[in-house]
């Protein structure tokens, strides 16, 4: 399409002054800041983001001599057939959005002098919307410049918010547009409290000032360029400089162009045309747009800024191009802060130990008068601690504390040199590979330093299942439970990784002791001398520790089970409660108490003299339940050990019709049918039978014997009682072998 050589033309707004011819100060010693061409497969540098597009979701922004899509930190896209090698930030399609930002914010107080080349070019007729470049405000102590959004597309050219409601730039403060489609000057455009009357103006440079969200980006000063002197048919290049003075004197660009204290300036260089355009205005007050006054001078403007570029399109379009940045102060040097990080964790740190990150923070370029603040937001897998932080030198200045993941330490002015260490400790709270922990050191008077620590840390071994590593053991009812050394028994319940595996040293849960569900005579546990159901203590180095064990009910085979949350439970191996043992010396015979069943029934052991001395027990009770071919309740299951013959002489209500007496033991033995026993109950882990009269089977089988008062029922061969007897209570004796432990039903 067809386009006009640029004209100048004169109406300005907010006392826009050509510069450039007036005498100017002699320049100053400067500091480049940032440096890059953008015309490479990469950047150079790794500091750069792409924002996020308000308006569209996605950021266009690529480098044209890159085909990696997928590149950082801004991707390729390989621009089509004579595009112009640099950052594209949009093609020309319409509706699109791009821009890139600075992740490192740069001060201010030295003043800024930003240099760059555009191209819009090969678009629709009209061309289309624009490119800007961006100052925004950020936190004066964090060396990375404050996330931003990008402000809308079309019109608002990535800075401006939109009249259908997109905010604006996050925390802008400058907006230089080269605006060549003319919505970029129209007050539809303005955020609240402008006073902005404009409409669409083609051809543009304007300049919007602070805002954030929907309020701000008022105009502060525009000038009206003639058609064809921001964009072409084929790329062109339009040199740019903006330059911010906050001093209170003039300073000079490398350049040559003057700029007034408290003010900024704009040069473009039209495209076909060696004569610039100047434009120049008083620098606004953001103090109204950022979190708090501490990011701010006296006059509102910012102390530390960050910087970069978008462009957008609407229905009308063009490509939008950026290349050969630079960034410098505009007199002398900043001061220069550093830091180096490090860990203590020698590569071998696993979840829940602690390790400490020493930061040492260094002042270079000149002297410091500023506090300097330390910050670090440790990733999600460390948890700092607050014991332990701070810096390390004697008489060290350093004040730090913790709020959240974030330590921040803060230190007065310094002159250069290196400042004390601070160590910040943190618990290693989840496994992760690269695990990357940033430091960053700031001022809003210095070049601000930032530096990583990158480290990988295993998980820990996780408890998954328990498991009884002190057994319980063979006790008597209402006694603390005693090894066979008379020492008292420790049932210990270790928390382990996965069944059989290794202990869990660091699992500190409760876990909670209890018998066995099911378990029949309801046992309980003895407490400081009152009964309770369950135990509940919490691991120490993984391991629970249940001592003593007291229980107040006979039983046998008993089994504990111990339970946690999120862990497999465990069941312990079985033990018998007995009543308290009688003790039989060698060669003499001894008779236990009497033991008494919750039916009335009643039993008393008479052992037999014999060489060595034992011990004899009887309890009645218990989980060994009756099974077949006997019949009877759990509580009628007389329990009895010792290496003796034995009488038992078990006492029965009247009025029983029927007395049959099942027997149990390890080894098969002569039943009611004289013959061996074949039954064996894999519960009780015994042989059970009916007992014979003792008349009929040889010595040393157990047997009852037959008392004087049944009638016996012929062919039974079992004793029956005359229901007719009034006698308030019958007794039969019944004799037992060597052979322990027995029970009787």
């Amino acid at each position: 399409m067809a386009r006009r050589a640029w004209i100048a033309i004169g109406s300005t707004l907010c006392g826009v002054v050509l510069v450039g011819g007036f005498a100017a100060p002699a320049s100053a010693s400067t500091s480049t800041l940032v440096n890059e061409s953008f015309t490479g497969a990469t950047t150079s540098s790794p500091n750069w983001t792409l924002p996020t597009a308000s308006s569209s979701g996605t950021n266009d922004a690529c480098l044209t001599a890159s085909s990696n899509t997928s590149g950082t930190p801004v991707p390729g896209c390989s621009g089509p057939i004579g595009a112009e090698s640099g950052l594209q930030l949009t093609t020309a399609d319409t509706f699109q959005e791009g821009g890139v930002s600075y992740t490192s914010s740069v001060p201010s107080s030295l003043g800024l002098d930003a240099t760059f080349t555009t191209y819009q070019y090969a678009g629709t007729p009209t061309g289309a919307d624009g490119i800007v470049f961006y100052l925004a405000a950020s936190s004066p102590t964090d060396a990375s410049s404050s996330p931003v959004t990008l402000g809308g597309n079309g019109g608002a050219l990535g800075y401006a918010p939109r009249p259908d409601g997109a905010d604006g730039l996050t925390h802008g403060y400058l907006g230089v547009g080269l605006d060549v489609y003319g919505n970029y000057v129209n007050a539809d455009y303005s955020g609240s409290g402008c006073s902005d009357m404009g409409s669409l103006v083609p051809e543009n440079v304007t300049v919007r000032g602070p805002g954030n969200g929907s309020a701000g980006y008022c105009i502060q000063s525009t000038q009206t360029v003639t058609q064809g002197a921001l964009d072409s048919d084929s790329p062109v290049a339009v040199p740019v400089e903006v330059a911010v003075n906050p001093t209170g004197g003039d300073l000079t660009t490398a350049s040559g162009v003057t700029v007034p204290a408290h003010d900024y300036v704009v040069v473009v260089t039209p495209t076909g045309d060696s004569s610039p355009i100047v434009e120049t205005g008083a620098l606004p007050s953001a103090a109204g747009f950022v979190p708090d006054s501490s990011w701010v001078d006296s006059n509102g403007v910012p102390l530390q800024l960050s910087f970069g570029w978008s462009a957008a399109t609407g229905a009308s379009t063009d490509y939008h191009t950026v290349s050969n940045a630079n960034v410098t102060t505009l007199n002398g040097n900043p001061p220069a802060l550093g830091v180096t990080l490090s860990d203590n964790s020698g590569g071998s740190a696993h979840v829940g130990q602690t390790v400490t990150y020493a930061a040492t923070t260094s002042v270079s370029n000149a002297d410091e008068t500023r506090p300097i603040t330390l910050t670090d937001t440790f990733p999600s897998q460390l948890t700092p601690l607050s014991a332990g932080l701070g810096g390390t030198g004697s008489g060290t200045t350093w004040s730090c504390g913790v709020s959240g993941q974030t330590v921040t330490c803060t230190h007065p002015a310094a002159p250069q040199g290196t400042l004390d260490p601070v160590n910040m400790p943190v618990t290693v709270a989840a496994a992760g590979a690269n695990v990357a922990d940033t430091v960053v050191v700031g001022s809003p008077d210095a070049t601000q330093g930032s530096a990583t620590d990158t480290q990988t840390y295993t998980p820990r071994p996780t408890a998954t299942a328990l498991a009884f590593t002190g057994q319980p053991v063979n006790t008597q009812v209402n006694t603390t439970m005693k090894n066979a050394d008379n020492t008292t028994t420790h049932v210990q319940v270790s928390a382990e990784v996965g069944s059989g595996g290794a202990v869990d040293p660091y699992y500190t849960g409760a876990v909670t002791l209890a018998f066995s569900p099911g378990t029949a005579g309801n046992p309980q546990f003895v407490v400081n001398g009152s009964p309770t159901s369950s135990i509940t203590v919490n691991a120490v180095n993984g391991v629970a520790d249940f001592s003593p064990i007291i229980v107040n009910t006979v039983g046998f085979q008993y089994t504990l089970q111990a339970t946690a949350s999120g862990l497999t439970s465990a069941t312990s191996n079985p033990f018998d409660v007995n009543s308290v043992q009688t003790a039989c010396p060698s060669g003499q015979s001894c008779t236990t108490p009497p033991v008494t069943d919750s039916s009335g029934d009643t039993a008393v052991i008479q052992a037999q003299a014999g060489s060595g001395s034992t011990t004899i027990t009887a309890s009645f009770g218990g989980n060994v339940a009756p099974v077949h071919p006997c019949t009877g309740s759990a509580s009628s299951v007389l329990t009895f050990s010792g290496d003796r013959q034995k009488l038992i002489t078990e006492t029965f209500p009247t009025n029983l019709p029927v007395l049959l007496f099942c027997y149990g033991q390890p080894t098969p033995f002569t039943d009611i049918t004289l013959h061996k026993t074949t039954y064996y109950n894999s519960t009780n882990k015994e042989y059970e039978g009916l007992l014979p009269p003792c008349l009929l089977v040889p010595s040393g089988q157990p047997c009852f014997k037959v008392p004087t008062f049944p009638v016996f029922v012929p062919g039974t061969l079992r004793p029956v009682i005359d229901p007719t007897t009034k006698k308030l209570e019958e007794t039969v004796v019944i004799y037992s072998g060597a052979a322990d432990p027995k029970t009787m039903h």
